[in-house]
């Protein structure tokens, strides 16, 4: 645990070659009075490189992209205490063929079930992927912004 005398803190997580999820909440104490509850735990997951590179907007969905994001959140389920996600993914290998809607349906179903259990919501807008529907960057874009 760490603690500070001043009103803030700022603390950098080491570095990693593979992403680790990181759990914070913050105390409040002051002399002569009671420690406050902690807060809701807030997390992040972080690594060297998280995510290779960006998504380009209206580019096509790259199947390292899914590798890279499944690995993210199973980490993020591990610092919630929840088993990886065996009911949508095998494998952080990127993937190769089609990238369908089932596939992005799974992911989003691990990263909420992950943050439920972290007292948070993640929240997802626009189309809901379905079968026969194109599959769009921003929803991999929101699944990244989820697991960070």
């Amino acid at each position: 645990m760490n603690s500070l005398a001043s009103n803030s803190y700022d603390y950098t997580a080491p570095a990693t070659t593979l992403p680790e999820a990181w759990l914070y909440h913050v105390i409040a104490t002051a002399t002569g009075t009671a420690d406050s509850a902690a807060s809701p735990y807030d997390y992040a997951t972080t690594a060297h490189v998280l995510f290779v590179e960006s998504i380009a907007t209206g580019g096509a969905i790259k199947g390292s992209y899914v590798g890279e994001i499944r690995l993210a959140i199973d980490k993020l389920r591990a610092a919630a205490n929840l088993p990886p996600y065996s009911r949508g993914w095998s494998t952080y290998s990127a993937q190769t063929g089609p990238i369908y809607a089932s596939y992005v349906l799974a992911m989003r179903a691990a990263l909420s079930e992950a943050g439920a259990a972290l007292g948070h919501s993640v929240p997802f807008s626009g189309q809901t992927p379905a079968v026969g529907s194109p599959i769009y960057a921003y929803q991999f874009t929101q699944l990244r912004t989820g697991v960070k």
